[in-house]
């Protein structure tokens, strides 16, 4: 029997009713998922960073990311668009989780 089923088999998620709760990088992408996701009615942004073209640079593992980059773009006034598609590049969207109404 799956977990999101009773012992009768019947569903105890309700679908109908889909929430978003984004913190930090669900923070930062919330804005944009809640205003394209036409099933979620309500939503919190928690805790939303900055940008990433700030953000990136910044962190302690960008040394790894910045080998990548800079040779790609040799031109420091295009990199801050690069970071525009890295939240894809590096990982998921974080502590970003979509709730439905149980």
């Amino acid at each position: 029997m799956p977990r999101s089923q009773d012992s009768l088999g019947n569903p105890v998620i309700d679908t109908s009713n889909v929430f978003f709760d984004g913190n930090s990088q669900g923070g930062i992408f919330g804005g944009a998922v809640m205003a394209i996701a036409q099933d979620i009615t309500r939503g919190v942004l928690g805790v939303p960073g900055m940008n990433y073209s700030l953000l990136l640079t910044r962190s302690t593992d960008f040394a790894a990311y910045s080998a990548i980059l800079y040779p790609a773009y040799p031109n420091e006034l295009e990199r801050p668009l690069d970071s525009l598609a890295a939240p894809d590049a590096v990982g998921s969207l974080g502590s970003q989780r979509l709730r439905a109404a149980t």
